[in-house]
């Protein structure tokens, strides 16, 4: 994305538009002005029309991507920029460190922005002054505001349902590997599922249609390529654990590193120490080990994040006699990881 255009900044997010834009807008306006009927106006005024209307259908998008945004922020979840293009838009934000609850609050403020939208548009439709077109223009916006929001709470990755799914089922117990693949399956069953029905249309005669094909195409796509992320643990993320250490050591003779050390007694982990600068003995200096610290190495790395997210502290790693293998800290997360994008489409 380093060929978006910035337009600016909302609530101290950065919006970038992609170059598909310029493209996308001048048909968007060309089509809603040869859908206006002619005997509702001048050229100029249907001109304006059309124009106003593209405009309108590129601030619904943004709002809904904000939506997204401010529910994020206000939830304590970093969020990078916001980027529109082709089809639609996304948020970057660390929502794979949301905690679920806070997933979900997340994924559903843009569905629910657009459903309002599209009421409101509708609205206007139903019950507003018709301008050349006008009232014709915003039931076309209400409609596509309505199946935006719809869509997206279909229940699969990478659409906001997928997430949401995700966190229902972690909520209610089942694990997060398990959630994830749930959630990825059924993205990519949706996405198949579409270009299907968009095909079977085509061939019955109905011509719009074959917009489903292109889009669930690339919800399948999408969804197919988050598979390596889900498969992914903490084995293969955590960078190599340093010799523990005794309690009984003196914090001055640890060895020089930067990152905490594992503290044992008599064979357990109990602590981790990390500030050299303090006197006494690492006994002393230590931040005790709860059990949230500590991760399995088989841990999918989606749990890793969330760990992380959520504790804000370095995890242990464990293989499966309970020998610790390595260390997990953000600064260890791949990029991707940390950017968690959540992308969403049709917006």
């Amino acid at each position: 994305m380093s060929r978006t255009i910035p337009l600016g900044r909302i609530g101290g997010v950065p919006i970038r538009v992609g170059p598909s834009w310029l493209v996308v807008g001048p048909a968007v306006g060309a089509a809603l002005f040869a859908g206006i009927d002619q005997g509702r106006g001048g050229t100029t005024a249907r001109l304006l029309v059309a124009i106003a209307g593209t405009i309108a259908l590129f601030a619904s998008i943004l709002v809904h991507e904000v939506a997204h945004a401010l529910v994020a922020r206000r939830r304590g979840v970093a969020v990078s920029r916001i980027v529109l293009f082709l089809m639609g838009g996304y948020t970057e934000m660390e929502v794979e460190a949301a905690r679920p609850r806070d997933e979900v609050m997340v994924s559903l403020a843009g569905p629910v922005v657009s459903a309002f939208l599209g009421l409101g548009f509708w609205g206007l439709a139903t019950a507003g002054p018709d301008a050349a077109g006008s009232t014709q223009v915003a039931g076309l916006l209400g409609l596509v505001n309505g199946a935006v929001a719809v869509f997206n709470l279909l229940p699969g990755f990478p659409l906001d349902g997928g997430r949401i799914t995700r966190s229902v089922l972690v909520i209610g117990g089942m694990t997060p590997r398990m959630a994830e693949s749930v959630a990825v399956w059924l993205g990519v069953a949706i996405g198949s599922l579409l270009v299907v029905v968009g095909a079977v249309g085509h061939l019955l005669g109905r011509s719009t249609s074959l917009i489903a094909i292109p889009v669930g195409g690339m919800v399948a796509i999408l969804a197919w390529a988050a598979r390596p992320v889900e498969r992914r643990t903490a084995a293969d993320v955590m960078r190599p654990a340093p010799e523990p250490v005794s309690e009984a050591m003196a914090v001055a003779a640890l060895p020089d590193r930067s990152g905490p050390v594992p503290v044992m007694s008599s064979g357990r982990l109990v602590g981790l120490v990390t500030g050299r600068q303090r006197p006494g003995s690492v006994a002393e200096a230590m931040d005790p080990v709860l059990p949230g610290d500590v991760v399995a190495a088989t841990a999918p790395v989606s749990e890793v994040v969330a760990r992380l997210g959520r504790q804000r502290r370095t995890l242990v790693v464990t293989d499966a006699t309970g020998a610790i293998v390595g260390m997990i800290g953000f600064a260890d997360l791949p990029a991707d990881l940390l950017s968690g994008t959540d992308r969403n489409l049709m917006k």
